[in-house]
């Protein structure tokens, strides 16, 4: 919670989610996620052991979840 009012955020959160479907193709990576899905595909990314620095778009982390689950 924020001290601070940001009405902006507040209604792109009420928006983006019903609008998802409209992130397809080469927007997907754009989609909403959620914050416990991206706290998944971390552990699922540090388990790896990869070093170095990566980026992960929404559909790497929806396959990393997805690797984590199936251990």
């Amino acid at each position: 919670h924020r001290k601070e009012r940001r009405p902006a955020e507040s209604i792109a959160k009420l928006l983006i989610q019903p609008l998802a479907f409209i992130f397809a193709g080469s927007w997907k990576k754009y989609r909403p996620i959620q914050a416990f899905v991206v706290a998944q595909a971390m552990i699922a990314a540090v388990k790896k052991s990869m070093p170095g620095k990566h980026i992960y778009h929404y559909t790497e982390m929806i396959q990393l979840t997805r690797n984590l689950h199936q251990v």
